[in-house]
């Protein structure tokens, strides 16, 4: 289920109380895909990878495997609550809306306003019990700077989950000083649209005071990574290169 907020112009439906008219249409709107099984599903617009805009297909493969991986890794547990707060036209939406929806866990949805108020974002958080968040790091040290004050706490946010920017050892700090490193995990996540946004993935829980910066991580399930040089080819165990 997604909850939705109060407005008085929003047409809301239920797809529990209304399970027997949307069957009921089940044979008009049933069409058997002619599509093989790694289909394109939805297409989305990025300059992340070339520095020109371009369409990107979201294949199903690649959108299946990266909720496979959440699912198995970071198993959803009784009582959660997920956000569902990205754009469509962004890939993090992926995640946000099919991870919780196929498991059934609920989502609260957060319009474009309420992400820009720090302080009712944060209220809602609080108030709606969220236990996953997908947040970029510039997003992640607002949310500190008002968690500091001590005013809301977040207890029950538990997968902090950042991407899209590079996460800095110092914002790694500050959070561990408001949170457990046991209680509360904050996940690096490195990657791209074509590749429906993670490649890799690290718990910034296992660093050490004497870290100068975040690693990457290791790949996600059935993903591999290849460090190359300059001729494309693979450099060898302690040479620099480019994923």
């Amino acid at each position: 289920s997604v909850l939705l907020p109060q407005q008085d112009d929003l047409l809301v439906i239920n797809i529990n109380t209304e399970k027997d008219r949307i069957d009921a249409q089940h044979s008009i709107l049933a069409v058997k895909s002619k599509f093989p099984d790694d289909f394109i599903v939805c297409m989305i617009y990025t300059s992340g990878s070339s520095g020109k805009p371009k369409g990107v297909g979201i294949q199903n493969s690649s959108l299946v495997n990266r909720i496979h991986w959440m699912w198995n890794i970071y198993p959803f547990k009784s009582g959660e609550k997920c956000a569902l707060k990205t754009s469509i036209s962004f890939v993090d939406h992926i995640w946000e809306l099919f991870g919780p929806l196929n498991k059934g866990v609920p989502s609260v949805l957060f319009t474009k306003n309420k992400v820009l108020d720090i302080n009712e974002f944060l209220e809602d958080i609080s108030n709606h019990n969220i236990t996953r968040l997908i947040l970029v790091p510039s997003l992640l040290m607002a949310i500190l700077d008002k968690l500091q004050s001590g005013e809301i706490t977040l207890k029950n946010l538990k997968y902090w989950i950042s991407s899209g920017e590079q996460l800095s050892i110092n914002t790694i700090r500050y959070f561990y000083t408001l949170f457990s490193k046991h209680e509360h995990i904050l996940i690096n996540i490195y990657g791209s649209t074509e590749i429906t946004a993670d490649a890799t993935y690290y718990e910034t829980n296992r660093y050490v005071n004497e870290s100068v910066s975040i690693p990457i991580g290791r790949p996600i399930a059935n993903t591999q990574i290849y460090i190359l040089g300059p001729d494309q080819g693979l450099v060898p165990v302690g040479v620099t290169g480019e994923i």
